[in-house]
């Protein structure tokens, strides 16, 4: 069976060319647009990994994320965020995620 990774991404070029990377992988790829209603397709879907950007709109990746970890749901869900200025290492690595740099 294929691992399901879960994109959420505000901007389609750049969710786009992370699906174009990951296409190699033979997983299943799922996108989102909206973080407002990652949460709940991530409830339907259940991925095994989930890749967002820090900087959405209304949810951010962070907080998806902390949503994400109280729930026993994904308990084995890979969580990984990215964002490419420096300052935000640290609140990365302090939320439990792993980081793309």
């Amino acid at each position: 069976m294929n691992k399901k990774i879960f994109i959420c991404e505000d901007n389609i070029h750049v969710l786009n060319a992370i699906m174009d990377v990951l296409s190699v992988t033979g997983a299943e790829l799922i996108a989102e647009l909206d973080s407002t209603r990652a949460l709940e397709r991530m409830i339907t879907i259940r991925p095994d990994v989930l890749i967002c950007d820090i900087e959405m709109p209304i949810v951010s990746g962070s907080e998806l994320i902390r949503l994400i970890r109280k729930s026993e749901i994904f308990k084995q869900c890979i969580c990984s965020r990215y964002f490419g200025i420096a300052q935000w290492k640290r609140s990365i690595h302090v939320s439990g995620s792993q980081c793309i740099y």
